[in-house]
């Protein structure tokens, strides 16, 4: 097999089970023996943060944290996710500057992994929709579940404060709101860059059905020589 230029955005509420569905469709192209790349734009957002000592990130830190009123000591000025949290997840003005800030080196990193992939690529993150990553995408699975299954595995699964938790909760974007917004994108692009979606239900996991979905994802990314 070949790898023909395909991207797997996986996108979805908290805890609607993306990383759930990104590791088991991982396990799933091993087994097939198809290269294949997870990279998580949540784990890539907090090396910038948190452990890149590029200078082009330094200076990047230096500004968010003076934007924001953060301590972030030099030479790195590493910012801590916590301190974070609580200054945009309770401000809409901080979140719109962190976004500003932010964004264009998400989209730079990621256009040029893109770029240099060997392998198909699946981006996992709640806010894919939100922050503009469709144009990057050939797919989109849209996870979803009710929210009394979201706050279960919160609870069990949180390492941040109740208080931070609720409040990301009560402010991400609904599930509806998400499938409006994919359709305006469609509606906006020609039909040769619409990608494709498959809303999964994640309630109880179900390999079977998860299984049919990336059976039909593999068959589009892959094409024999």
């Amino acid at each position: 097999m070949t790898y023909s230029r395909y991207c797997l955005g996986v996108t979805g509420g908290i805890a609607t089970g993306k990383s759930s569905v990104c590791d088991y469709f991982l396990k799933l192209t091993k087994e097939k023996k198809a290269p294949c790349q997870v990279i998580s734009i949540d784990e890539l957002r907090r090396f910038i943060l948190t452990r890149s000592k590029s200078i082009k990130n330094i200076e990047l830190r230096k500004k968010l944290s003076q934007k924001l009123n953060l301590k972030a000591g030099a030479p790195f000025f590493y910012i801590g996710g916590e301190a974070l949290g609580n200054r945009i997840f309770y401000d809409e003005k901080s979140m719109d500057q962190y976004r500003s800030l932010l964004l264009p080196e998400l989209h730079d990193v990621l256009s040029k992994k893109l770029k240099k992939a060997k392998s198909m690529i699946i981006i996992e993150w709640a806010c894919l929709i939100e922050d503009n990553f469709l144009p990057l995408t050939s797919h989109l699975i849209l996870t979803h579940c009710p929210p009394k299954v979201q706050k279960k595995r919160l609870a069990m699964n949180a390492d941040i404060s109740l208080a931070q938790l609720k409040k990301r909760l009560a402010g991400q974007s609904s599930f509806i709101w998400k499938k409006s917004a994919f359709k305006k994108y469609c509606d906006s692009v020609p039909i040769k860059d619409r990608p494709q979606l498959s809303i999964l239900d994640t309630s109880v996991p179900n390999e079977k059905s998860y299984q049919n979905l990336f059976n039909l994802i593999l068959k589009n990314s892959y094409h024999e020589l």
